[in-house]
């Protein structure tokens, strides 16, 4: 079976792509398709950007059972922090969920995290402290609904865009329990990870940045992602 799909931006030129059963993805669901993308030999929809909006809120809700009433387009920037970044982010990050067998409790810490890692940025410049913004804002907005997760959602979001030595370090001023360290340093360097792989957009990717060795299986689908989503 072929499937045809236009893009925007193609001039009116046409596209086919063999349709094949999809993998289990968040935004896989067949709500007004826009494009029909294949990754890895498996083909990914991606649905309108005010749809993909509506499926955030609802992950956000699931994890915090809580309602989500914020206008995402206030949250995030437009450009290369904006909505396609943290939609790649989130897909990569529940990938690598699924390499590392992470538990639920786990998955949703991280997924949280790239929801709203990046809505305290003002600017696209090297910001170490657009973290604490974005933490700022989400205890200024009550979007908080993990009340047990909370210190490991401030660590990761916080130290997500300062470099390893400091972040390292950082966790000493958490009041973490002595066994709870190892899983927020583990946590780190796994969101860590997921926000490098994504820097197929600015053509500066280095995978000696990578922590984790199931990252490194991440690359290619990173680069494709990056190629084919243009939100």
């Amino acid at each position: 079976m072929t499937t045809v799909c236009r893009k925007p931006g193609w001039n009116g030129a046409i596209r086919k792509m063999q349709f094949v059963r999809p993998i289990h993805l968040l935004f896989q669901e067949e709500i007004g398709t826009r494009v029909i993308l294949q990754i890895g030999g498996v083909v990914v929809k991606m649905s309108h950007k005010i749809e993909m909006e509506q499926k955030i809120k609802e992950l956000v809700e699931q994890i915090t059972s809580q309602p989500f009433v914020a206008d995402l387009n206030n949250l995030y920037r437009e450009g290369i922090h904006g909505i396609g970044h943290i939609y790649r982010v989130l897909l990569l990050v529940q990938k690598l969920c699924e390499l590392e067998k992470c538990p639920v409790s786990q998955r949703q810490i991280l997924e949280f995290c790239a929801i709203f890692h990046d809505i305290g940025r003002t600017d696209d410049g090297v910001d170490d402290s657009h973290g604490q913004n974005s933490i700022d804002i989400l205890k200024e907005k009550h979007y908080f609904g993990l009340a047990h997760s909370l210190i490991f959602v401030d660590y990761v979001i916080v130290n997500h865009c300062k470099n390893d030595r400091i972040a390292y370090g950082d966790v000493n001023r958490y009041d973490f329990e002595n066994e709870q360290i190892g899983e927020a340093l583990y946590l780190l360097k796994f969101f860590k990870d997921c926000d490098n792989l994504d820097r197929f957009r600015l053509g500066d990717f280095d995978k000696s940045y990578l922590r984790l060795p199931n990252s490194h299986k991440l690359i290619n689908t990173a680069e494709e992602l990056n190629n084919k989503i243009d939100i």
